[in-house]
């Protein structure tokens, strides 16, 4: 199913997010400036490259805001590349981008290597993927269907 997302460039030099290939499932954004990571204020317009030291973060505002269909939601993932090559990783996996969002969306990176990461303006950072959503009826009720597993949880059904 084919639908239209939105985008606003935040600055004129913003990069719109781009699929790579026919095939791909993300829209790869790309890195516009640097936001505190607590108040997301803007910090730097990555005029100059910022390192990520082993072990640390850093958030990236992407230069864009956009407006998702209310049938959908958008996630941010890693970039396969970057996670198996540098083990730098997108660090909110699952956060959903609600379709009543007009901000814009942000870039938590993580180095999980060893060495130093640079990353510089309109490097292609992470991925945003869309996601069809599904909002479901929820009903109080005094009694839950039976089932073999019943409330046993958290590895009771074991590694093999």
């Amino acid at each position: 199913m084919n639908f239209t997302v939105k985008v606003r460039k935040i600055g004129q030099d913003s990069k719109i997010p781009e699929r790579a290939t026919d095939g791909s499932s993300g829209y790869d954004v790309f890195a516009y400036r640097v936001l505190d990571k607590e108040s997301k204020k803007v910090i730097s317009d990555l005029i100059e490259p910022v390192e990520i030291k082993p072990g640390e973060t850093a958030l990236f505002g992407i230069g864009v805001c956009i407006e998702i269909p209310k049938t959908h939601h958008a996630i941010i993932v890693s970039r396969s590349g970057l996670s198996t090559k540098s083990r730098i990783e997108a660090c909110h996996p699952g956060a959903p981008i609600d379709s009543d969002y007009r901000g814009e969306p942000a870039v938590l990176l993580k180095n999980d290597g060893n060495k130093s990461f640079i990353v510089s303006k309109h490097m292609r950072i992470a991925q945003m993927v869309f996601i069809q959503r599904e909002i479901p009826f929820i009903v109080e009720t005094e009694e839950l269907s039976k089932t073999e597993r019943g409330d046993r949880g958290h590895g009771s059904t074991g590694l093999y």
